[in-house]
């Protein structure tokens, strides 16, 4: 049986995030070692570099390579031992952050779901944790229908959430469909979409 094939897609993903005015990572991209010089540049990393990996056939980039806060030197390596051992792979490269807390957010129509992490999200995306707090949100009638965390209530988790479908809702184009976000807020309060899927299309 052929393996199910899934459309992720997610450099087109960013860019379609960019592309609609939604706050992205200062992200480049590396097909080969000679994208590698031009990579850093001048742009500060107080908390080192971010790569994820793309397949150049934008199918099942869910699990793979992905590693936060890492030096100048650490990703050179990284990037120079994977151009030469996994031909059918890019990279994106952004600046890391320091996390306050990170979700995903599954849109359909006014309807919202969000599940989430105190820092990084990364293992809950894997399936290898349960969320720290849970909201469900119908813009329709304006309610906020649960929100848990493991500390009780959280007015600011509620703030950082509803301030991402703020963003969402300002772009025209996200109104009718159902989509996937993956959304970081640091601890200088910077909001960062970095994963979308138009689940429709995958």
């Amino acid at each position: 049986m052929d393996p199910i094939r899934i459309h992720t897609k997610r450099l087109a993903g960013l860019e379609r995030l960019k592309n609609a005015g939604l706050p992205v990572p200062d992200y480049r991209v590396v097909y080969a070692e000679n994208d590698i010089p031009s990579l850093f540049g001048d742009r500060p990393a107080p908390y080192g570099w971010t790569i994820r990996t793309c397949k150049k056939n934008g199918e099942n980039e869910l699990g793979l390579f992905f590693s936060n806060e890492l030096s100048k030197d650490e990703v050179i390596r990284q990037l120079s031992f994977r151009l030469h051992s996994f031909p059918n792979e890019y990279y994106i490269i952004y600046p890391s952050w320091d996390f306050y807390i990170s979700f995903n957010i599954f849109k359909d129509q006014y309807e919202y779901i969000i599940e989430g992490k105190f820092g990084s999200q990364k293992d809950l995306s894997m399936g290898k944790e349960t969320p720290s707090f849970y909201m469900k949100v119908d813009t329709l009638t304006k309610r906020n229908l649960y929100l848990t965390t493991e500390y009780g209530w959280d007015e600011s988790v509620k703030k950082s959430i509803n301030r991402a479908i703020g963003y969402i809702k300002k772009v025209a184009v996200f109104d009718d469909s159902r989509d996937y976000f993956e959304v970081a807020i640091t601890r200088a309060k910077e909001i960062f979409f970095y994963e979308y899927w138009n689940i429709d299309e995958l």
